[in-house]
């Protein structure tokens, strides 16, 4: 409480699915960054061991880039990111996977068939996505894997990760932005919407 007012700190959160084959994450919707970040098992802190996390060799449409999308070859050296928040901090490496959400069914169980898989991993999830060739409520996206999450505040909350709704200047590039990939599907005749909501 403060002399001027009483004011309460409230969190939405949701759930994404990432990957083939999808693995479901909780994910606070903060309109204040411009990235997807989730923890990986490139963290070993225990604040990063006490969520899910995303294990980029797992999946079949992962691909490890740098910041403007460029592959990295394994073995070479690759761009990191600290993201800085009013409370905290996240470290980590960039992946170009493929990201799922809302839809009747569950997450997990959305499944690509072998080709598509196939075309994903060769062509990678944002090529796929231009090209509408993604499975309904799924994006080719951009996102930070961390590698390092600070204690304070990430370790105690109830989600797993951060999905950024931010403006594009927020973002490394567009292709990291969930908010310019939404607007663009239609550009790319998308058969998902160009929009997205959201049930409190």
């Amino acid at each position: 409480r403060q002399d001027d007012g009483i004011y309460h700190k409230t969190a939405y959160w949701g759930t994404v699915s990432v990957g083939q084959p999808a693995l479901a994450f909780n994910v606070v919707f903060d309109t204040g960054s411009g990235h997807l970040i989730l923890p990986s098992t490139y963290c070993h802190s225990e604040t990063c061991r006490v969520h899910r996390r995303y294990r980029r060799a797992n999946s079949l449409t992962a691909k490890d880039i740098d910041y403007n999308g460029v592959l990295v070859t394994p073995g070479d050296l690759r761009d990191h990111i600290t993201v800085s928040f009013g409370t905290g901090e996240v470290t980590g490496v960039f992946i170009e996977d493929v990201v799922c959400m809302g839809g009747t069914e569950p997450l997990e169980s959305r499944t690509m068939d072998n080709s598509t898989a196939s075309d994903v991993a060769t062509h990678g999830a944002v090529v796929m996505q231009r090209k509408g060739q993604l499975p309904d409520g799924c994006l080719g996206l951009r996102m930070i894997a961390a590698t390092d999450m600070s204690q304070d505040p990430f370790k105690d909350f109830q989600f797993d990760g951060v999905l950024g709704l931010g403006l594009r200047g927020l973002s490394q590039t567009p292709e990291f932005n969930l908010m310019h990939i939404i607007s663009t599907a239609a550009q790319a005749e998308s058969l998902n919407p160009h929009m997205f909501s959201v049930f409190l």
